[in-house]
């Protein structure tokens, strides 16, 4: 969730500097990166898209969806770093505007954090699902073993 607003934050952001900024120069710096943010967003969509997988459904289930999350998030983050070095080595946009640069590149750090972010828990994934499939696996056995004690208990020879 925060991981979506903050791109669609940085859409925002990179929109507004291209209609301030009309130096043509800049203009391209600022529209390669709109390209590289709008790609970041498409891959998670194909990636699930050609898994069939419905967005509403459990994904993390299949081992492949964590995998393609992970180069998503591997891709977009190299899509951020791009951007963010195309933005410095733009000496004369810096100069002219100084202020919708920084503004932009603070939006592109803050999208590459929730970005590593995923990338830790996405590593972790198998460790976090198997944490969960534990505790179900626990409870499930925990539950029949009583259901099996209140039914054996019920049923006493005599009664």
């Amino acid at each position: 969730m925060l991981l979506s607003m903050s791109f669609l934050d940085l859409i925002s952001a990179n929109q507004m500097a291209i209609s301030k900024l009309k130096d043509s120069r800049i203009l391209s710096v600022l529209k390669g990166c709109d390209g590289l943010i709008r790609d970041s967003i498409r891959l998670p969509k194909k990636s699930i898209t050609t898994m069939g997988v419905d967005p509403d459904d459990k994904i993390f289930k299949m081992a492949s969806s964590v995998r393609d999350l992970k180069k998503w998030t591997s891709n977009a983050s190299q899509n951020m770093d791009r951007c963010l070095n195309a933005l410095e080595n733009d000496h004369e946009g810096l100069k002219i505007g100084k202020l919708e640069f920084l503004k932009l590149k603070m939006k592109i750090l803050n999208a590459r954090d929730y970005l590593e972010n995923s990338s830790v828990i996405l590593a972790k994934m198998d460790t976090i699902l198997g944490m969960f499939n534990q505790a179900i696996f626990i409870d499930y056995y925990f539950l029949l073993g009583r259901l099996r004690y209140d039914v054996e208990s019920k049923i006493q020879p005599g009664n």
